[in-house]
């Protein structure tokens, strides 16, 4: 985040710590994803919702605002392979949506009941799409939607804000939430308390044998 309260993105080169600026910035920068061999994210740019692509070894040149969206979300954009979804709001009702890309065109797969207050994050697995939608400011609910057969089902309704959703394997996945972290198995309806450090935590993403992650700071 720049100092007028302006995000771009920053290249680290490992091999002589060399940084180098994105000259084009956004008032709203969401987690990027490897598409296509570019990097894919969502952004706001003049108040106005995109899906950006760029080559991450040209931060000189301007992303491309590829593909709409109404409602920016920090991690409402998933990849794996060749398949891309995210998840956007009605322009009407509000209720949530997940889109899929079919060739370059954008396509709905599935809308949501509008009384959830808005979607949350998605995370692409094996074909699979795990949803989490927000229903008031104290529950969330997850969804699986199966990209092969445009299957839906729900999966639980959770007593916590949930706001952040990775992999913890391949059969578990981690939730995050102000209250803490927690590991939850689908097959079980199970959810285990992680215990670590105390403060809230955001992007968590386990790494092998450790958990990486942002610590939002205390006022």
């Amino acid at each position: 985040q720049t100092t007028e309260r302006q995000w771009r993105w920053i290249a680290h080169h490992l091999s002589n710590h060399r940084k180098q600026l994105q000259d084009q910035q956004f008032s709203s920068l969401g987690a990027a994803q490897w598409f296509g061999g570019r990097l894919v994210f969502q952004a706001k740019l003049q108040n106005k919702c995109s899906i950006f692509r760029m080559e991450p070894e040209r931060l000189d040149v301007k992303a491309e605002a590829w593909l709409p969206c109404r409602q920016f979300m920090q991690q409402g954009l998933a990849a794996q392979g060749d398949e891309l979804v995210w998840l956007d709001q009605h322009v009407e009702s509000g209720a949530p949506q997940l889109w899929r890309l079919n060739g370059q065109k954008a396509e709905l797969q599935q809308t949501f009941s509008a009384a959830y207050r808005r979607p949350v994050a998605a995370l692409l697995e094996r074909r699979q799409v795990w949803v989490l939608l927000q229903q008031d400011d104290f529950n969330t609910s997850l969804f699986r939607f199966h990209l092969s057969t445009a299957a839906l089902q729900k999966v639980a309704d959770f007593p916590y804000a949930f706001h952040t959703l990775s992999a913890w394997d391949e059969k578990r996945l981690l939730l995050s939430s102000p209250a803490g972290s927690f590991i939850f198995s689908a097959e079980q309806s199970q959810l285990i308390p992680l215990q670590l450090a105390s403060g809230a935590f955001v992007d968590q993403q386990r790494m092998a044998d450790r958990l990486l992650a942002t610590q939002i700071p205390r006022d």
